[in-house]
């Protein structure tokens, strides 16, 4: 897409995750992550240009 008041045309970022979660307890979730992440066609001189994240997060929640 475009971004607004940039000086180069469309511009991508392709993002893959797969998400799990596991339901321990009524109150208790414990939820896992992969993420795969790309920044293109940005200028040379952005920050975001060449940029990319790959990683896995794994979280739980309480509640209570």
């Amino acid at each position: 897409g475009r971004l607004p008041g940039a000086q180069v045309g469309d511009v991508t970022v392709n993002r893959y995750a797969f998400a799990a979660g596991w339901c321990i307890t009524p109150a208790i979730l414990l939820k896992a992550e992969w993420v795969n992440q790309q920044y293109k066609d940005f200028l040379p001189g952005d920050i975001r240009a060449g940029g990319k994240f790959s990683g896995l997060v794994i979280e739980g929640a309480i509640n209570f």
